[in-house]
C-alpha cells in the first residue's frame, strides 16, 4: 500500500494558512475544476456511447448490385448458370471497371417472372 494517495493533513494546512497561503480556498476551486471536467467527461462519454449503440443497431444500407457469385448464391443455382443466364439476356447485368455485377432488383424481376418455367 505504498502507492495510495495521500491526502494533506491538517497540520500541512494550518502551516499553509499560517503562512499566508490559502490552501483551502485554492483546493475548493482545484476540486470544482476537477469536478466540472468530470461532469463533462460523463457527458461525453454518454454521447459517444449513444452514437456507437446508434451505428451498431442501424441495419447495414441494403446492396443494389452483386456479384456473379453472390447472385448465384442468391438464388440458388451454380456459377456457371447464373453466367449462362447472364449470357443468355435472362438476367441484368452491369460491368463496372472489370467487375460484372448484377443488380438486386435484376434477379427479383427474373425470380418473379421465372414462377414455375424451368431454367438454364
Amino acid at each position: 500500500m505504498a502507492n495510495e494517495p495521500r491526502l494533506p493533513s491538517l497540520d500541512v494546512l494550518h502551516l499553509a494558512q499560517a503562512q499566508g497561503e490559502d490552501a483551502l480556498v485554492t483546493a475548493r476551486r482545484q476540486a470544482a475544476v476537477v469536478e466540472q471536467v468530470c461532469s463533462q467527461l460523463v457527458h461525453e462519454v454518454a454521447a459517444l456511447t449513444n452514437l456507437v449503440t446508434d451505428l451498431v443497431e442501424r441495419p447495414a444500407p441494403a446492396r443494389l448490385a452483386v456479384s456473379v457469385e453472390e447472385a448465384a448464391d442468391m438464388i440458388g443455382v451454380g456459377r456457371s448458370t447464373m453466367f449462362a443466364l447472364l449470357e443468355s439476356g435472362e438476367v441484368r447485368s452491369v460491368k463496372v471497371g472489370t467487375r460484372r455485377l448484377v443488380p438486386v432488383r435484376a434477379l427479383e424481376e427474373f425470380v418473379g417472372q421465372s414462377g414455375s418455367q424451368q431454367v438454364g
